[in-house]
């Protein structure tokens, strides 16, 4: 320190394995010294005085480092493997494809399934092209004792908590239809995850992680797809069951048999937001009352009203004529509606209705007539005008437009004229029919007197006066002056001129004009 300032800054040990240009801290009175290490290989080899300060005292000023960084929070993040069911419980697989679990209450136990169960695709029939159920033919054959690809769309085996439907593992080899094939999973097995537990202890499959969706099967990562099927023509979102499709097991519980294989139902998640309903403890028959929850059973399946069908000690109360019902308790109501006989004749809106309570204990019913019926229409006389060849273009905006006729309009302003043969990709116009009518004439003066054709010859220009901006005046317009008629051929602005073929229609004559003289549209 020299005259209250720092002017140099002696290392004695540059320290090791700064991998960062660390904070020096001065200890002391003084202050607004600024200090930068050098650090060459991870040592501090000198420092650099970039502002000395002021009021600092010899002895009593010391330099702390401070290496980079502070303050710094770390949570660890822990990695979950999730066992595959079906991997685990492989060996012990039966012919009902059935499991024991725990339910969502985790307090007893459920039969379930986690893949489409042989013997419900064994009785479960398949369905044709055209929405017929193939009454013989299961989702599942076998043609000697071995598992048969089917030709045929599988049925419906259920319904995911989203309320999307689940087939079996054929479907449309086209999402818009055509032939039938089986559906292929998108997922295939990881070659080598990272971090996982052994393969000695628990092989390839053993974990849901162990699989990845590479998007190369005919399903998309919910394990289903937005198709057509039998039961839906105009299409939906739908899962399917997958198998293998390339062999059958030749031992193990799936001998003979294609083996499920993985998602086997639902992907990782839902394709459409679950009914959390179906995820709630007490969802369940047994504190749940079916009788009293004003839900209906679907006895459709069961063909209870079909002709020759029944089951013993089932009552259809639909086959039952002579059925009788207790009143058991009634309630004071009000007049809700009027049902009309014969509407009569001469009511008017408004007109009051007297209610005539004799007999009923009823009091305080009002009523109105609300609406008439008026004569008939039996014919309708009405005669049309109509104008061809009008040209339109737009005006002040998109979706305004004006017309040009070179006919007289037999219109007057403010009548609702019906607009036809227009091209709908006309640029702003929205395919409106109907359009009310403002009708305009456009006159200009000629300013400067114009001789014969003889002299001007039949092009030449005409100076006026008026708007000559679009739509008053344009290229094509036909203005007749005297009489002649004239075509415009160019509007020049600035100039305030008009360029003109004269003698246009060939038989007016082009006399001269003098100014003054009105042109007319």
């Amino acid at each position: 320190v020299s005259n209250s300032r720092i002017v140099d800054v002696i290392v004695n040990d540059g320290g090791s394995e700064y991998n960062s240009t660390p904070n020096l801290i001065i200890r002391g009175e003084g202050g607004f010294a600024k200090l930068t290490p050098v650090v060459d290989n991870g040592v501090i080899t000198s420092v650099k005085i970039m502002s000395g300060g002021q009021g600092y005292v010899i002895g009593s000023t010391t330099i702390e480092v401070e290496p980079a960084g502070k303050y710094g929070e770390a949570e660890a993040v822990i990695r979950s493997w999730n066992v595959n069911l079906f991997e685990r419980d492989f060996d012990n697989i039966g012919v009902d494809d059935g499991f024991v679990g725990e339910s969502i209450d985790d307090t007893s136990l459920e039969y379930c399934h986690l893949y489409a169960p042989r013997p419900l695709r064994s009785n479960t029939y398949v369905i044709s092209g055209n929405d017929e159920t193939q009454y013989g033919i299961s989702d599942l054959t076998l043609t000697g004792g071995v598992e048969k690809t089917s030709s045929y769309h599988s049925p419906i085996l259920g319904w995911a908590y989203d309320g999307n439907p689940i087939y079996g593992p054929y479907g449309f080899t086209d999402p818009q239809g055509g032939n039938i094939s089986q559906m292929v999973s998108g997922y295939e097995l990881r070659t080598n995850p990272t971090n996982r537990p052994p393969t000695s202890l628990f092989p390839l499959g053993y974990f849901t992680e162990d699989y990845i969706f590479t998007d190369r099967g005919n399903l998309d990562i919910h394990n289903g797809r937005f198709c057509v099927t039998p039961d839906y023509p105009k299409g939906r979102y739908c899962y399917f069951s997958t198998l293998n499709t390339f062999s059958v097991d030749s031992s193990g519980p799936f001998k003979n048999y294609k083996r499920p294989v993985f998602p086997y139902f639902i992907g990782d998640t839902f394709y459409s937001k679950p009914n959390i309903t179906n995820f709630g403890v007490l969802s369940n028959q047994n504190d749940y009352n079916l009788e009293n929850g004003e839900w209906f059973r679907n006895t459709i399946a069961y063909h209870t009203n079909d002709d020759h069908s029944g089951y013993d000690y089932v009552f259809n109360s639909d086959k039952e004529r002579n059925q009788s019902l207790d009143v058991v308790s009634a309630s004071k109501g009000s007049v809700e509606s009027i049902g009309i006989i014969t509407g009569g004749n001469f009511y008017k809106v408004n007109d009051r209705i007297l209610i005539n309570n004799e007999g009923t204990s009823g009091t305080d019913a009002q009523g109105r007539v609300e609406r008439v019926s008026g004569v008939d229409v039996n014919y309708i006389d009405f005669e049309t005008t109509g104008l061809d060849n009008i040209e339109f273009g737009n005006i002040l905006s998109l979706n305004q437009f004006i017309g040009f006729s070179t006919e007289s309009i037999p219109f007057n302003t403010g009548d609702v004229v019906t607009i036809s043969g227009l091209s709908t990709t006309f640029n702003g116009y929205s395919g409106v029919t109907n359009a009310r009518l403002g009708i305009r004439t456009d006159n200009f003066v000629l300013t400067l007197g114009a001789g014969s054709t003889g002299v001007t010859g039949l092009t030449t220009y005409f100076y006026v006066s008026g708007d000559l901006n679009y739509p008053t005046i344009r290229e094509n317009d036909i203005l007749g002056i005297g009489t002649e008629n004239i075509r415009v051929l160019n509007i020049d602005t600035r100039s305030r001129r008009i360029r003109v073929r004269r003698e246009h229609d060939g038989i007016s004559c082009g006399l001269a004009h003098t100014n003054g003289s009105i042109l007319f549209e």
